[in-house]
């Protein structure tokens, strides 16, 4: 079983392994490396997932269609209600069928971060990596949240969704508690 607990919409989070995660989790000095949206559940109690993955093979990398049977690391709900969490999976289903490739000059990126290197995104426009896919479905889904990450959804890296994502999700559920207490 994957999560008990876990809904469509909801966001999963997993910490680095292997190489490429370690440097992911280093560069981003957060321990999680890879992020994904949830769809739906299968019979057999895996998620059919939508995530951007690193492939060496160019055709299959990128944002994709997955089956995760593995417990995550983190969830969270950022969707307050269904219309959000409907325009969530819409936009995170679109981009697995537009198939954007992989974004490894944004892993560049990342690695350089560790030696206080800074640069600028670049490499192709519509090249994304698993946190990226998720900040665009996640924006498309709520106005509110490009201002209240603070960045482009481009610019958004696994660390940065789970930590500013958790910080939201937080303030939301305040909100409501004042708005029902009143």
């Amino acid at each position: 079983m994957v999560g008990d607990g876990i809904e469509p919409g909801d966001i999963g989070f997993s910490t680095g392994k292997g190489l490429l995660g370690r440097l992911i989790t280093v560069g981003t000095e957060s321990v999680y490396s890879h992020t994904w949206v949830y769809h739906s559940r299968n019979e057999d109690g895996s998620w059919n997932t939508v995530e951007a993955q690193p492939i060496l093979n160019r055709a299959e990398d990128g944002v994709r269609w997955r089956v995760r049977t593995e417990p995550p690391s983190k969830t969270l709900r950022l969707w307050r209600n269904e219309d959000e969490r409907e325009r969530l999976l819409a936009e995170s289903e679109r981009l697995a069928e537009a198939e954007f490739p992989y974004n490894w000059s944004e892993v560049l990126r990342m690695a350089l971060h560790v030696f206080g290197i800074t640069v600028q995104r670049s490499g192709d426009p519509d090249a994304m990596i698993c946190s990226q896919h998720v900040a665009l479905a996640l924006f498309a889904a709520r106005q509110d949240m490009a201002d209240r990450f603070g960045m482009a959804a481009y610019d958004v890296w696994p660390g940065r969704l789970a930590e500013t994502g958790e910080r939201i999700a937080r303030d939301d559920r305040a909100r409501e508690l004042v708005g029902s207490a009143s």
